[in-house]
C-alpha cells in the first residue's frame, strides 16, 4: 500500500489510518499538519487509461468545493499528489454511513426514516440552487452523526446528516432541462449505482434535479423497509427494473402487521415514478410534503387519514385543518373533477386507495384537495361553547347595567 500511515502527501496531510476502500479509491484518516486538524483524505484509483479523467477530476472538484451547507461535507482541499494521484481533502465525520445503520435497525422507524430523508433534501435543495446533481445518491453516501439538537421539530431523533462524495456530480443550467447541460463526465459511460439509479440515468438521457429525486426515493424505501425497491442477481437485471418495472408498495414487502403509513407510501411512490412529469418537480416540494408528514406521524400516530399529499403540493398542512377538517384523498382519473371520491376513515381508505403493489395507473393520480365542508365533532364542539359563552357574557353584562 503506498499510503501507508506516516506518509505525507502534497507536503500538507499526514496519513494516519484507512477508513475504507471502495471502487473510485481510498479514504484515509488524515491530520492538516498546518492546523492540526483531522481530515479525511480520498485518493482515487489511477485512471491512465482515461486521458480526460484528470481534468473531469479538477471540475468536478472545484464544483464540489464550492457547496457549502450544513448538511454536506467540506470540501477543504483537493489536488494532486507528488506522484500524480488525485486526491480530496475533506471534514473529517465521525459518524455511521446510513446504509449501515439500516443493516442495524433491519428497517428504520417511519417517522427517523423521513427526518433523515428531510436533511437530505435539505442539502441537495442547495446543491441544485447552485446548479449541482449528484448523480450518485445511496445509503453509503450519507452519514449519520450524533444530533446535539435534537430537540428540533424537524431534524429531530438524533440524527444529523451529512451528504458525501459529490464525485459524479453534474452541473446544468437552472432552468435547462434539455441534453445542453454542461457535462463533465464522459458521453456514453454509466456511472452511479444501480440500486438507486433514475431511468432517465440509465438510459444516458439529460438527468436534472428530478433524477436525485428517484434516488432519494429508492433510499426512502430502502429505509422503511430493509431493501431496495428492486433487487436482483445482477446489475443489468436491477437496472433493466427501473426501466420496465413499477416498484412494489412498501406495505406489500413488510412483514405480516407491520404498518407504514400511507402519508409516505403516497410520497414514495411519487418519487419513484418513471415519468419524471410525474415525480416531485424540486426539492422544496418533496421536503413540504415530508415536512407535513412528519409532524403528523409525530402527532397523530400511523393515522393513515391524516394528511392530503399528491401532485399539487404546495407546503405545510394547515393545522387548523388538520385538528378539526376530515381529511381527504381525491382519486383523480384523468382530471376530471366530476368523476372523485373521498375516504374519510383510515379503513374506508385501506380498502379504496389505488393498488400500488404494481405502480400507479398513469391516468390516475393522487392530488391534495383543500378542506372538506364536511365537518366532525370537534367542530360543533367548538361552536357549542363559542355561543354559551356569548349567551353567559349577555347576561352578565346586562345584570350589571
Amino acid at each position: 500500500m503506498r499510503f501507508e500511515p506516516g506518509k505525507i502527501v502534497s507536503g500538507r496531510y499526514e496519513i494516519k489510518s484507512l477508513i475504507a476502500s471502495g471502487g473510485m479509491g481510498r479514504v484515509y484518516l488524515a491530520t492538516q499538519i498546518a492546523l492540526n486538524r483531522s481530515v479525511a483524505i480520498k485518493i482515487l484509483l489511477p485512471h491512465e487509461a482515461d486521458p480526460a479523467f484528470r481534468k473531469r477530476f479538477l471540475l468536478e472538484a472545484s464544483v464540489s468545493a464550492q457547496l457549502t451547507h450544513r448538511h454536506i461535507v467540506t470540501v477543504h482541499d483537493y489536488g494532486e499528489t507528488e506522484d500524480g494521484d488525485l486526491y480530496l481533502a475533506m471534514e473529517y465525520l465521525d459518524g455511521m454511513p446510513l446504509s449501515k445503520a439500516i443493516t442495524q435497525a433491519l428497517r428504520m422507524a417511519p417517522l427517523r426514516a423521513c427526518r433523515i430523508s428531510m436533511q437530505i433534501c435539505r442539502a441537495l435543495r442547495a446543491a441544485h440552487a447552485r446548479g449541482v446533481v449528484h448523480r450518485d445518491l445511496k445509503p453509503r453516501n450519507v452519514m449519520l452523526l450524533i444530533d446535539e439538537d435534537d430537540d428540533d421539530d424537524d431534524d429531530g431523533g438524533g440524527d444529523f446528516v451529512k451528504v458525501l462524495d459529490f464525485g459524479l456530480v453534474k452541473v446544468f443550467e437552472a432552468g435547462d432541462q434539455g441534453p445542453g447541460f454542461a457535462d463533465f463526465t464522459r458521453v456514453g459511460t454509466l456511472l452511479g449505482s444501480p440500486k438507486y439509479m433514475s431511468p432517465e440515468q440509465i438510459r444516458s438521457q439529460p438527468v436534472g434535479p428530478w433524477s436525485d429525486v428517484y434516488a432519494l426515493g429508492a433510499i426512502m424505501f430502502h429505509m422503511l423497509t430493509g431493501r431496495p425497491p428492486f433487487v436482483g442477481a445482477t446489475s443489468p437485471e436491477i437496472l433493466s427494473q427501473h426501466i420496465n418495472k413499477q416498484p412494489p408498495s412498501i406495505q406489500s414487502v413488510l412483514d405480516e402487521g407491520t404498518v407504514v403509513p400511507p402519508e409516505l407510501e403516497v410520497i414514495v411512490q411519487k418519487t419513484l415514478e418513471k415519468s419524471v412529469d410525474r415525480r416531485y418537480a424540486s426539492m422544496d416540494e418533496l421536503l413540504a410534503d415530508l415536512r407535513a408528514a412528519s409532524r403528523l406521524i409525530a402527532g397523530a400516530g400511523h393515522h393513515a387519514s391524516s394528511a392530503f399529499f399528491g401532485p399539487a403540493s404546495d407546503g405545510l398542512v394547515d393545522d387548523f385543518v388538520a385538528a378539526f377538517a376530515p381529511p381527504i384523498f381525491a382519486l383523480d382519473v384523468d382530471r376530471d373533477d366530476a368523476d372523485v371520491r373521498r375516504w374519510n376513515e383510515p379503513a374506508q381508505l385501506g380498502a379504496a386507495m389505488p393498488d400500488l403493489s404494481q405502480g400507479t395507473d398513469p391516468s390516475v393520480t393522487l392530488v391534495r384537495r383543500g378542506p372538506t365542508l364536511e365537518l366532525t365533532w370537534h367542530f360543533w364542539l367548538l361552536a357549542v361553547l363559542v355561543v354559551l359563552t356569548a349567551v353567559l357574557a349577555g347576561l352578565l353584562l346586562g345584570r350589571l347595567v
